[in-house]
């Protein structure tokens, strides 16, 4: 009898799983250059990005710009202290130089 053939669905999320297990494997040079070629990778796929895709952020930037005009007093302050929790939990597990580029990026905007 023959065997039953993979989905592509499990044929990525076992991909994905490995991809996992390798990562958490890395050690802190080989992180830096990972982050650094997503990044790279990330910046040359921005441009290729649809028109179709740049209005539907625009709506998001509208919803959440009328999200936040609505909102009470209480909720503001809810969304500021989730905000605040996330950021803190990043910046905990940043490197000195991940910090240092935020660091410089806020003073230069």
């Amino acid at each position: 009898m023959p065997r039953k053939r993979e989905s592509d669905f499990t044929r990525s999320s076992s991909r994905a799983r490995a991809a996992k297990v390798a990562r958490t494997q890395e050690s802190e040079k080989q992180i830096q250059a990972r982050q650094i070629l997503d990044a790279e990778r990330h910046a040359a796929a921005r441009p290729t990005e649809t028109s179709k895709l740049r209005p539907l952020q625009l709506l998001d930037i509208e919803r959440y710009a009328f999200h936040r005009a609505t909102e009470t007093l209480e909720q503001t302050q809810t969304r500021q202290f989730l905000d605040d929790e996330r950021h803190a939990s990043l910046r905990v597990t940043e490197t000195l130089e991940q910090t240092q580029a935020r660091q410089l990026s806020c003073m230069l905007t």
